[in-house]
């Protein structure tokens, strides 16, 4: 990739730059210029760096006001916090939206049919279902 090939021949320049001047930032805006709605996991697959890399960077940009989260996207497993999606310039956040709350009927409900089944394994585990 480019964004590689520029960021060694920095190395081999001696230059070590500060996250804030790094051309990492550049590339994530023309990424988000050309294809709006990216995750840090797509930038991260198209700069070849690892996730933990780039939420820095794309905090400093939010910081500057160029970068905004245009919308949140749900997990592919559909458990665990949303994920954010950036946008470029149009500075209109949107507030990660709260999960919807689970009616406490159907949550008792479900409490009790992991114990019958609990306790189901538990004595087939030990064997007292077949003694009696």
């Amino acid at each position: 990739m480019r964004s590689t090939a520029f960021i060694a021949q920095l190395r081999i320049l001696g230059k070590m730059l500060r996250r804030e001047e790094h051309p990492n930032l550049i590339l994530i805006e023309r990424f988000l210029k050309n294809k709006s709605g990216l995750t840090s996991y797509d930038l991260s697959k198209l700069l070849g760096i690892n996730v933990r890399n780039v939420r820095p960077y794309l905090t400093i940009l939010h910081n500057r006001k160029k970068i905004y989260i245009a919308d949140w996207k749900t997990p592919r497993l559909k458990r665990g916090p949303k994920i954010p999606v950036w946008g470029l310039n149009e500075f209109e956040e949107i507030d990660e939206p709260y999960p919807e709350r689970i009616d406490p009927k159907i949550t008792q409900q479900n409490t009790r049919k992991r114990n019958a089944i609990k306790s189901t394994t538990a004595r087939l585990a030990t064997g007292a279902a077949l003694r009696g």
